[in-house]
């Protein structure tokens, strides 16, 4: 897969060099999983429903996704990941 899309369905693992990010087009969740501790950001491993994507996941581009603050649905984050280096079905 090189990219995804709005209007796809399915679980994807989108790989960068420092983290996977998995989107659930079905569920519209989003969650960022680091590689190492180091890496970590605060609401890693966290299926966070999607408000908004500014730019869907390309391989070889980068992604970006904006999801509510889990306590306060007032506040929202955003993540922007690195360059995308191949995108996978997601094994459950």
């Amino acid at each position: 897969m090189d990219e995804l899309g709005p209007g796809m369905s399915g679980r994807w693992v989108v790989h960068t060099r420092g983290s996977t990010h998995v989107w659930d087009m079905d569920a519209r969740t989003y969650a960022r999983h680091p590689r190492t501790p180091a890496a970590a950001m605060p609401h890693d491993g966290v299926d966070h429903p999607i408000r908004s994507v500014g730019a869907w996941p390309r391989v070889g581009a980068h992604s970006y996704v904006v999801f509510d603050d889990p306590q306060h649905s007032a506040l929202e984050h955003w993540r922007q990941s690195g360059t995308i280096l191949s995108i996978v079905p997601a094994v459950d």
